[in-house]
């Protein structure tokens, strides 16, 4: 028998800590179930990727006696999600848009991005994840906002979730 902690995690934290509960064991093989090995007693393993892994301990005794456990660990995936507050759109390619970054948008089932001027006036709106703004009116690139503050709001459902999610903050032009 073996026991595995935590009992579940994401890909953020994906180390598993795995105790061998075997009784007078000698050797041991463990499969972790995504293509690593270990023939320590009580190996830590950290998987890559989400999903879920059946893991397979097979220990021996002394007398060659053969023992084995299987146990499923399962990896999930997480959603966070970082805004940044300012951007400098001065086409040097170094911080030129203004893009929430997100982990795990293949878990989002509704995302748009709104930007406001501090009088309310929208300024861009897009429910693109990829879309970024460029400090214009209206994603029409011909007329573009001055140094100032604006305001942003994400308004977001994770997928099996009841309701949406209004996110706001402000983020600062720098020209």
């Amino acid at each position: 028998d073996f026991t595995f902690s935590p009992d579940a995690t994401t890909i953020y934290n994906p180390e598993i800590q795995f105790v061998d509960q075997s009784f007078d064991a000698w050797e041991w093989f463990w499969n972790f179930g995504d293509g690593y090995f270990s023939n320590e007693a009580n190996p830590a393993h950290s998987y890559e990727a989400p999903g879920t892994f059946m893991v397979e301990l097979t220990v021996q005794n002394e007398y060659n006696c053969v023992s084995q456990d299987v146990a499923t660990v399962t990896i999930g995936e997480e959603f966070n999600m970082y805004v940044p507050n300012s951007f400098t759109p001065d086409g040097d390619n170094i911080n030129d848009y203004f893009l929430p970054v997100i982990l795990g948008p293949e878990l989002l089932d509704f995302y748009e991005l709104r930007i406001t001027d501090r009088w309310g006036v929208l300024l861009f709106e897009s429910n693109d994840t990829k879309e970024p703004w460029l400090a214009d009116f209206n994603q029409g690139g011909e007329y573009y906002v001055i140094s100032d503050v604006y305001i942003w709001q994400v308004k977001m459902r994770l997928k099996g979730a009841e309701r949406s999610e209004l996110v706001t903050g402000h983020v600062t032009v720098i020209r």
